[in-house]
Order: C-alpha cells, then sequence, then structure tokens
C-alpha cells in the first residue's frame, strides 16, 4: 500500500499536489482506474489520503471537480473524498445503455481497486439517485449514505410538476421528447463549457435562492464549479444526454426498498431542486434522517454544512 492506495491502483495517477492546493481546492490526486471490462473512470481525491473514505457522486452535470468543495471540511475532520466521473462526464468512458442501478457495479468495482472494503456514500443533486443505488445494492460495503438537495424519481409525475424553471423545462422536455430535447439541450450545454463556462454559473446564479448567490460570490465556490461544469462536458453532450435518459427512467428500485438508514439534508430555499422533492424523499426512505434548512438553498447548503453533513458519514 502507498499512501493507503494500492500500487497499480490507478490506471493514471499524476503526483500529489499541494494539501491546500490553489484556494484550497486543487485535487490530492487526479487520474483515472481501469475497470476490469476495461472502461476508464476518472478519479479525483480530496481531504485528507489516509482518511475514511467517502464515495463522492456528483450532481448534474457535474464531474469530479465538484468535489473540490467539501476539500476543507474533509481535511478538517479526516475524511478521504473519492469522487468519481460518471460515464461519458470528464474522464470516464461513454457507457451507453448502463441504468442508475449499474452505477453501483461500477462504484464496487472502483472500490476492490482502491482497496475500500467499506466506505461512505454521499449523494449532491443528480448524483442522489446513483447515491441510492450504491446504499440498496451495496448493503455490506455502505457504512454510511448522506443526500443532499437530492433529485427524487422524476417518473413521479408530482415531482416532474415541482421542479420549477429552467429544470421543469429540462424534465418536461426530456421527458415528453427526449430523442429531440437532450441532444439540443446536451450540446448547447457542452458548448457553453467549453466556449463560455461563466455563463452557465450566470445562469445557475439568476435561477437560484439569495443564499446560493451569497456564496456564488465566493471565488472558490465559483471557480470549483465552473471547473467541475467545464470539465464535465470536455468530450460533449453524450453524459447530458445519458443522465437525462436515466433520470426520465424507472431507477430499477424505489426508495422504500432502501433498508438502510439514509442522512438527507434538503435547503427549504431550494429553487433548483425544490424541498417538496425532498420531502417526498424522506417519506419513502423506510429509515431516513432529514434536515430541511429554511435559509438554505441549492448550492448554499453543501457549501455551509459541509462539515456536518461529512461528519454524519465519517466514523467517530
Amino acid at each position: 500500500m502507498v499512501n493507503g492506495i494500492r500500487q497499480g491502483a490507478l490506471a493514471a495517477q499524476l503526483p500529489a499536489t499541494p494539501s491546500d492546493g490553489i484556494d484550497g481546492i486543487a485535487p490530492l490526486y487526479d487520474g483515472t482506474l481501469t475497470l476490469p471490462d476495461g472502461r476508464i473512470l476518472g478519479v479525483a481525491e480530496y481531504g485528507t489520503r489516509d482518511g475514511y473514505p467517502v464515495i463522492y457522486c456528483h450532481g448534474f452535470p457535474g464531474s469530479r471537480f465538484e468535489a473540490a468543495l467539501a476539500h476543507r471540511a474533509a481535511r478538517a475532520i479526516g475524511a478521504r473524498i473519492v469522487a468519481i466521473d460518471r460515464p461519458g462526464y470528464g474522464r470516464s468512458d461513454v457507457a451507453h445503455g448502463r441504468g442508475i442501478r449499474a452505477w453501483a457495479e461500477d462504484i464496487a468495482a472502483a472500490a476492490d481497486l482502491l482497496g475500500f472494503a467499506r466506505f461512505a456514500v454521499l449523494g449532491i443533486s443528480g448524483g442522489c439517485p446513483y447515491a441510492l443505488a450504491c446504499t440498496h445494492l451495496l448493503q455490506e460495503r455502505v457504512s454510511a449514505t448522506a443526500v443532499v438537495c437530492g433529485l427524487g424519481p422524476l417518473t413521479e409525475a408530482e415531482l416532474r410538476r415541482a421542479l420549477l424553471g429552467l429544470a421543469r423545462a429540462v424534465a418536461f422536455f426530456g421527458w415528453h421528447t427526449p430523442r429531440l430535447f437532450a441532444p439540443v439541450y446536451g450540446r448547447f450545454l457542452a458548448f457553453a463549457a467549453r466556449r463560455q463556462p461563466q455563463y452557465i454559473l450566470e445562469m445557475l446564479s439568476l435561477a437560484s435562492a439569495e443564499a446560493d448567490r451569497r456564496v456564488m460570490q465566493r471565488a472558490e465556490v465559483s471557480d470549483a464549479i465552473v471547473n467541475s461544469i467545464r470539465e464535465a462536458l470536455r468530450s460533449g453532450a453524450a453524459p447530458v444526454i445519458h443522465d437525462m435518459h436515466n433520470y426520465a427512467q424507472p431507477w430499477g428500485f424505489v426508495p422504500q426498498e432502501i433498508a438502510a438508514r439514509v442522512h438527507l439534508w434538503h435547503g427549504e430555499a431550494d429553487l433548483t431542486v425544490p424541498v417538496s422533492i425532498g420531502r417526498y424523499l424522506a417519506k419513502c426512505l423506510p429509515n431516513c434522517e432529514a434536515r430541511f434548512l429554511p435559509d438554505e438553498g441549492h448550492f448554499s447548503l453543501p457549501v455551509n454544512h459541509a462539515e456536518e453533513i461529512l461528519r454524519a458519514l465519517v466514523p467517530g
């Protein structure tokens, strides 16, 4: 073992950066894993190298660099954040036809390569269904789960109706005309991410709560979001189309089937994934410990409460 990682586990591992990095958000490691079936997954690590492993499931659209937002909090409590690009995002290979359940298989294989017998799972926003798939299907290995501002099953009409603004339009057209809308929307995002990623940040800010706009004014937050989106769409629109397809399909399980405890956090001022979706999930999950925060939005909550969220995941 080297720094808690099996030798040869990372197919491409860059030298470790200083732990404080640039603005404290440079990854400890940034490389790839090669799965047994030959596919590549992009992986970055934040926090502390010898900390308790927390698998980070990024939002939509997002990448492994999104986990930079939790770097300082992870260092403070001794967590090792392992953020992995979903298929097509960042450095991960496109994997057509792999639904939300299949992500649990990828995480199990990645954990084997990294030498993790047990680990916690953290899902943010659009990463929530993928995190819950791991919790449900890897019960013997997932020690704790947290979902933050999480997306619920959009096969439920009431949840699609709950979405607001751009998110509602994306859900509506993605549901009713996916073959037309998903490629158009995905190509727009990919073009903007390559040419004007700051424009996407401005769009997000305009559609967000005041609490979100405040945190986005912090350089380390805006930089992390822009870097994550730019990296997410480095290879084009395919991952956005893939995710939109998966969100419009049944997950392959329902929240009611998840026996393990799930820590759920949601901001009542969230305009991206409204709090009614969080309340729906909290009601459906049999063993849910839910916290609804009145003054937090979609971006502000995971930034302002990162340390509390991670403390629920890392053994004391």
